[in-house]
């Protein structure tokens, strides 16, 4: 590879701002803990399990 390759590769590095670099992985983490709450009460209530479902 030659040296000029390798600049146009490190050049098309995306970088972020340290606010995403930690916010993202946080707010996918609190979708996905939200996503399996809403399930798991959903499936007691089909279940008749939850407090106060017929």
């Amino acid at each position: 590879m030659s040296l000029k390759d390798e600049q146009k590769r490190v050049q098309r590095e995306r970088r972020y701002p340290p606010f995403w670099e930690r916010a993202v992985p946080v707010m996918v983490a609190v979708i996905a803990i939200v996503i399996t709450a809403l399930l798991v009460i959903a499936i007691l209530v089909a279940l008749g399990m939850f407090p106060g479902s017929p």
